[in-house]
């Protein structure tokens, strides 16, 4: 009956695939206990994060919020950050960012929020929005790889190729598991029309996946800072594809499929 014990076990069925016994732990724990605020929040998670069903992720968050004013301010922002990201994983970026306002509103300065929100900006390309946000998790992320490489998209953004390089190299000095990072500063390269340097930069990525298609990236079974694997490398698209000046011109087709694999477009 310890909720501590509980989420732990659930979170170790989750790390290794068993997300069923995951989720029975959570069932269990409701029909003991209805209306447990943490096991509904706990089974919505695990629904977005670990299961694939945003939608009905969505749904029990929306029954959540209902009741946010009879929680306090904490309990209620963590509420509102999920369904935000539950939102914008289910591809509703108006609603997500509705919900990461109604988090901030209820505390400003929650991480988890300006995450979600930075996120739906840098889909929409917008970087003084997106500058606005990263300033919201900077140093509270509790992954400063993953850090350094959403700094370098604002950068890239900004047009300032040197420094968002720095920021993906950085990165991967951090942690080399960071393939995103890796890519990235190809793309940044390719956006500065230095062909041949980022052809260089892709080489690497594409021997990796060559030799170990499976390789694991560097994300948590559950996470407060939820991204799905090809968040990161969202926008970047047609970036490399435009180094082609001709049909019979290979690489560039090569490395965008690359691309477009790490970002989850098969």
């Amino acid at each position: 009956q310890d909720w501590n014990s509980a989420e732990a076990a659930a979170r170790i069925y989750v790390e290794v695939g068993e997300t069923a016994r995951a989720r029975k732990l959570y069932e269990d724990r409701l029909k003991a206990k209805a209306g447990d605020v943490r096991a509904s929040l706990a089974l919505a998670v695990l629904r977005y994060q670990a299961e694939g069903n945003a939608r009905e992720a969505v749904r029990v968050l929306k029954e959540l919020t209902k009741n946010a004013s009879r929680y306090g301010p904490r309990d209620a922002s963590e509420i509102w950050s999920h369904l935000a990201a539950a939102e914008r994983t289910a591809g509703n970026d108006a609603a997500a960012v509705t919900a990461a306002a109604a988090a901030l509103k209820a505390v400003p300065a929650m991480p988890e929020a300006h995450l979600q929100w930075f996120l739906v900006a840098l889909a929409q390309k917008d970087a003084a929005l997106a500058r606005e946000h990263l300033k919201g998790f900077q140093g509270r992320l509790e992954d400063a790889a993953l850090e350094k490489v959403l700094e370098g998209r604002v950068h890239l953004l900004e047009g300032d190729v040197a420094k968002a390089q720095e920021r993906f190299q950085q990165a991967v000095r951090l942690d080399d598991r960071r393939m995103d990072a890796k890519l990235l500063e190809g793309v940044a390269a390719a956006s500065a029309k230095k062909r041949d340097e980022a052809f260089r930069l892709f080489y690497p990525v594409l021997e990796a996946r060559v030799w170990d298609p499976l390789r694991l990236a560097p994300r948590p079974a559950l996470s407060r800072f939820w991204l799905r694997p090809g968040d990161t490398l969202v926008g970047v698209e047609n970036v490399v594809k435009s180094l082609s000046d001709r049909p019979e011109d290979v690489q560039p087709l090569l490395y965008e499929a690359l691309v477009r694999f790490h970002q989850g477009d098969r």
